[in-house]
């Protein structure tokens, strides 16, 4: 009866240390995921911040807007300033920046002027995206490649210039300030779900 009991305190004493030990794992886990994402956001974020890369993206931004409210019956068209770019690195000859404006009339028939700000880019959206699949170290490095480069295209190609145009077509504050910004969390974590729990598997798993 007393081998019994002592078995069974060990046996409760094991299973506290295992359940002890799968806590701190997962916390670890987290924090390696955590800190991969900062890292690599920030490194890719700051390359996107090279002029040859902001004006690419700016020129991308702006112009697939401009076909998007084209499409929607909105005339619009761009318009380019120059600013000196702030990502310029020290000791390098300042290049300019290239800052689009979309100017039209929407379906109401009011006038818009609206300035495409490094927010409207993507800028934001690919360092993150980078960032989480980057992180996601139980997946293949060609399947993180893969969805990176998926999630870039959809992003700038897609829900970019979507987002932009009906901003612009509905000429609303709230519209522009709340929904602009949760389309922007809510479309990352949908990608980033779609590509973890099915595209990133291999094709036996599926």
């Amino acid at each position: 009866m007393t081998n019994t009991k002592k078995d069974a305190r060990k046996s409760s004493s094991e299973a506290r240390k295992r359940k002890t030990r799968e806590a701190l794992g997962k916390t670890r886990e987290a924090l390696e995921f955590l800190a991969v994402t900062a890292a690599v956001g920030v490194m890719v974020y700051a390359i996107l911040s090279l002029p040859p890369f902001e004006n690419a993206l700016a020129w991308l931004a702006a112009e697939s807007s401009r076909v998007f409210l084209t499409t929607a019956g909105v005339n619009a068209q761009v318009v380019w300033s120059e600013t000196v770019s702030s990502g310029t690195p020290t000791g390098m000859q300042r290049l300019p920046r290239l800052t689009p404006r979309l100017i039209g009339v929407n379906a109401q028939g009011v006038a818009f002027d609206a300035e495409l700000v490094e927010l409207c880019w993507g800028k934001l959206e690919l360092a993150l995206l980078a960032g989480f699949i980057a992180a996601s170290r139980d997946r293949s490095r060609r399947e993180r490649l893969k969805g990176i480069a998926a999630g870039a295209t959809v992003m700038l190609l897609a829900f970019n210039p979507l987002r932009v145009s009906v901003s612009l077509f509905a000429i609303n504050a709230f519209v522009h300030d709340v929904l602009f910004r949760f389309f922007l969390i809510a479309t990352l974590a949908f990608y980033y779900a779609l590509w973890y729990a099915w595209l990133s598997l291999p094709s036996k798993i599926k």
